[in-house]
């Protein structure tokens, strides 16, 4: 991991170099620092490589931390690749995905489930994840609707185009309550296939996958993988446009036969399940560019209660871009998440020292430049803990794209 890191180091210091010499663009047009006409980005990209490089720093302050970390500070570089099979020689329909990620101060932040009384951590992207980590998958897209990807995924990256709401805690929400949703059966990094069927109805997607967390030490080579169990998803996304808003509508199903212990006895369950629908809704479009608006999004999801310590969760949102003259690029939102645990966990008929956990987060993302982003936000947690009061944190995320 370390040659790699000093080798995507390496790339950016020649790109700089190259970029600068080459770009004649104005810098505040530029949608990335060193791309534009002549530079190497896009010398790279017409010849088959599409290189994307992000640097995002991440400071927030906690009204009652109790372990000494009140101010956290921390950041992460992204180094994203794509190749496209075809314009590299090989065949068409054919392209691999790269993605290194490489962090510092992670052991600032709240990093394990129940840390300072809180169940879902603060910070998504500063929780996963917990050290340099590799994906690779590959993809091999038969005609414009049906394509296979296998590989190891970064399952919350899939998530970052999602309209709306995606971001996976990098451009929009912060706090792993609103930024994912959290259902128990699928880990930050896993290894599987994915078969992806896209038509003017629906976009379908079908994934069988290792229940096994393979990202750092737990991952154990190909030949391991299913040995412990085996997951599976399906989610269907439904394209509905009311009043010529464009609306999606998603319906996920997820089971796994991975065994964990029954919550109130002990003995191995080898069954786990989880159901949601999630919805992203337009209200106001962009006359110019219809892919930005803002609008409301939300997810509900319930799962089998045991071996799954969350019973349900709930969130509910409005944000979108900022549809106001010379300030399109700007994104905001508020969002509101409860996540109910489990009766054998948390049983109404007798005292607890534990409780459902709710929390609301608002951010504006300002688009200094296209390629620079700053992005305030607040957070306002009621812990898992009873014994802790209403948490606030207040976060800046400063992200670079060059």
């Amino acid at each position: 991991m370390k040659r790699l890191s000093h080798a995507c180091m390496a790339t950016l210091l020649c790109l700089g170099v190259s970029s600068a010499q080459a770009n004649d663009n104005p810098i505040s047009n530029r949608q990335a620092l060193l791309d534009g006409p002549g530079t190497a980005k896009q010398k790279l990209r017409d010849s088959g490589v599409d290189l994307d490089l992000r640097y995002t720093n991440f400071q927030q302050n906690l009204s009652g931390a109790t372990d000494g970390n009140g101010s956290q500070n921390g950041g992460r570089g992204d180094l994203v690749m794509n190749f496209d099979g075809e314009k590299l020689g090989l065949w068409k329909g054919f392209s691999v995905n790269l993605r290194h990620t490489m962090v510092h101060g992670q052991a600032n932040f709240n990093r394990g489930f129940g840390q300072n009384g809180v169940l879902l951590p603060y910070n998504t992207a500063m929780v996963f994840p917990r050290e340099n980590e590799t994906s690779l998958n590959v993809t091999q897209k038969f005609n414009d609707t049906v394509s296979i990807s296998a590989g190891k995924f970064d399952m919350f990256a899939l998530s970052e185009a999602a309209p709306l709401q995606g971001g996976s805690g990098m451009d929009t929400f912060t706090n792993l309550g609103i930024a994912a949703a959290i259902n128990g059966l699928v880990s930050p990094y896993t290894t599987g296939v994915m078969l992806n069927v896209n038509t003017s109805k629906a976009l379908m997607s079908f994934m069988v996958y290792d229940p096994r967390n393979t990202q750092g030490d737990n991952g154990r080579p190909i030949s391991h993988t299913f040995e412990d169990g085996t997951s599976a998803m399906a989610n269907i996304t439904l394209p509905i446009s009311i009043a010529g808003r464009m609306g999606y509508h998603t319906f996920n199903a997820t089971a796994s036969d991975q065994k964990h212990p029954n919550l109130r006895t002990g003995e191995p369950v080898n069954r786990r399940w989880f159901g949601g629908y999630s919805f992203q809704q337009f209200l106001q479009h962009d006359a110019d560019d219809p892919s930005k608006g803002w609008g409301l999004f939300g997810r509900i999801g319930v799962t089998d209660r045991n071996p799954n310590f969350i019973a349900r969760h709930f969130m509910l949102g409005i944000g979108g871009n900022n549809l106001m003259q010379g300030r399109k690029d700007d994104m905001w939102g508020v969002a509101y998440a409860a996540y109910d645990l489990s009766h054998e966990i948390v049983d109404p008929t007798w005292p607890t020292a534990i409780r459902n956990e709710q929390m609301a987060e608002a951010y504006y993302n300002f688009a200094v430049f296209p390629w620079l982003r700053v992005s305030p936000n607040v957070q306002l947690v009621r812990p898992l803990d009873r014994s802790r009061n209403d948490e606030v944190v207040l976060g800046i995320r400063t992200q670079l794209r060059f």
